[in-house]
């Protein structure tokens, strides 16, 4: 990845006090909004249920095969229609520490690397380095001190959408929520 592993934008992470770490589908991306107009673009005839199901974050392939959809040409779509959310990416860039932005993600590395390259045409991130589902879980809580450990945090701030898997239990780490009201408003259980 060009941008993301720069050796300069590295160092500067090392030097930093506070850190910007990041939840990146949902909160830096409007990851919903692509999905839904995929399965719209491509013909799925129930589009209520649809979004109901990906608000619920119901695994998308099974989203597809009830609609008998190509799950290939459904991520292929949604690629092309997933955007930056310009006023969170401006909240960030107001943060104090956000020089540079640590991702912290529950998605797999192959998804979200295309993902992130996707949206670096848009806008420069400032990604200075990415943490996904194969080093660790944010549920589970098992990432952050990875994070920590390797950048030596002493404070920093996690940015997120959504309260069940964006929220980091340490100390030091400062929660903010960005949520989407449908999120809310389709999730009894937040």
């Amino acid at each position: 990845m060009r941008r993301i592993f720069k050796k300069a934008v590295r160092r500067k992470c090392w030097h930093m006090y506070k850190y910007l770490l990041s939840d990146f589908h949902g909160t830096i991306v409007d990851a919903n909004s692509a999905w839904i107009k995929a399965y719209e673009i491509l013909g799925a005839k129930n589009m209520d249920d649809v979004i109901r199901r990906v608000y619920q974050k119901e695994h998308r392939k099974n989203i597809a095969d009830d609609y008998n959809l190509n799950y290939d040409e459904v991520v292929e779509t949604y690629r092309q229609n997933l955007h930056i959310r310009p006023e969170v990416v401006k909240l960030l860039h107001n943060i104090p520490g956000s020089q540079n932005i640590i991702i912290v993600s529950n998605a797999h590395k192959d998804k979200l690397y295309k993902d992130i390259k996707q949206v670096e045409k848009e806008h420069d991130l400032n990604i200075c380095d990415v943490f996904c589902k194969e080093d660790g879980s944010k549920k589970e809580q098992s990432l952050y001190p990875i994070i920590i450990a390797k950048y030596h945090i002493k404070n920093a701030y996690m940015v997120g959408n959504d309260i069940r898997e964006d929220f980091c239990l340490n100390s030091i780490i400062t929660n903010i929520f960005i949520p989407y009201k449908k999120t809310l408003l389709y999730n009894d259980k937040l």
